[in-house]
């Protein structure tokens, strides 16, 4: 048998009350806010510097999108009970150092390439 709804709603209050959620809903708020922050002159490197057209740039973005559901299953797979914070510090670290070879490339003109940037 179920519980009575009363007691079930007053459980999952409790838990949205908890301090895991808390941070749980912290961390979402700070990351789609700081994550979302981005050099006004990124349009212009990919534009101009690149010249970067539409159909290469959408199916980047879509093979990024495909490895980041790869990423998630592997996560699943293997780093279920690892620190969170660890994790998200690594994958931070990581897009950092893989990013900054090619963003330095294109701005200081050592390859400008649409499929390199």
């Amino acid at each position: 048998p179920s519980p009575p709804l009363r007691s079930y709603l007053a459980g999952v209050w409790r838990l949205l009350c908890s301090r895991f959620f808390f941070s749980l809903i912290a961390y979402g708020l700070a990351s789609t806010t700081l994550g979302s922050v981005a050099s006004p002159a990124g349009i212009g490197v990919m534009r101009h510097w690149c010249e970067v057209q539409n159909l290469p740039r959408q199916m980047f973005g879509l093979a990024g999108r495909g490895i980041f559901a790869v990423g998630l299953a592997l996560t699943r797979a293997y780093l279920i009970n690892a620190n969170w914070r660890t994790s998200i510090a690594a994958t931070t670290l990581a897009t950092i150092v893989i990013d900054v070879p090619f963003t330095a490339c294109a701005v200081f003109d050592i390859i400008r390439s649409q499929y390199f940037l």
